[in-house]
């Protein structure tokens, strides 16, 4: 699920890591390249809401993500789990983390119900089992994250909505038909797993020959390099 995003201008600078051949190696799919540039362009430009240009978006710091909320123990293995699969795809010099103050976070996932997190939050008001708002520079890297998981519903679907929600943010923020087996998937799902072509999208976004602020043309010359 998505939302609305607020653009402001803070510069941020990062460094990079190279990838090495195994994991470059791992793009070449079950789909083919054509397939995976089309779909990462469907994912990873824009947003579903708002009118935020149709680039690419994504992190060049660390990511630490602080929990609120009623963070069940189940939960909190999912979280992990789904940290060490994203850093594992990710090959910038960056990671996501998990911080025990909220004062160190720029990431804050809250598991709950929507009334208590609209009374904390009044200028995120969520209407939905699964939100998050993304806060972006004027280079388009993001700087804060905020993202809500109603715990009303039952233990896979938070699971799903954990996954969702935390891979969105990372800058694939839409949804499609294409593929059911995706965690983007459009339809209602009760995914837990990353699909083969997921992984690839996380990889190529955090990519070090990727880069914020390219549309789909620049996009797909991109990603050819890095595929052939």
């Amino acid at each position: 699920m998505k939302k609305t995003l607020l653009l402001l201008v803070i510069l941020i600078t990062s460094c990079t890591k190279e990838p090495n051949n195994s994991e470059v190696n791992e793009l070449v799919p079950e789909y083919s390249n054509t397939e995976i540039i089309e779909y990462f362009q469907s994912i990873a430009l824009g947003f579903e809401y708002g009118d935020a240009s149709e680039i690419t978006r994504r992190w060049e710091e660390d990511i630490n993500l602080y929990l609120g909320g009623n963070i069940t123990n189940e939960n909190l293995i999912e979280i992990n789990r789904i940290i060490d699969e994203i850093n594992e795809l990710i090959t910038i010099d960056i990671s996501l983390n998990i911080v025990n103050d909220s004062i160190n976070s720029n990431h804050y996932l809250y598991i709950g119900s929507s009334q208590e997190y609209n009374k904390i939050f009044p200028d995120n008001i969520v209407n939905q089992i699964g939100s998050f708002w993304t806060y972006f520079d004027s280079n388009n890297l993001f700087f804060y994250c905020r993202a809500f998981v109603d715990s009303n519903v039952s233990s896979i679907q938070q699971k799903h909505l954990i996954r969702e929600e935390l891979t969105q943010s990372l800058g694939l923020a839409k949804d499609s038909y294409t593929y059911p087996e995706s965690i983007f998937q459009q339809r209602s799902t009760l995914t837990t797993e990353y699909a083969k072509i997921d992984r690839d999208l996380i990889r190529l976004l955090y990519h070090p020959q990727m880069s914020a602020g390219l549309d789909a043309a620049e996009v797909e010359n991109v990603i050819r390099k890095i595929l052939d």
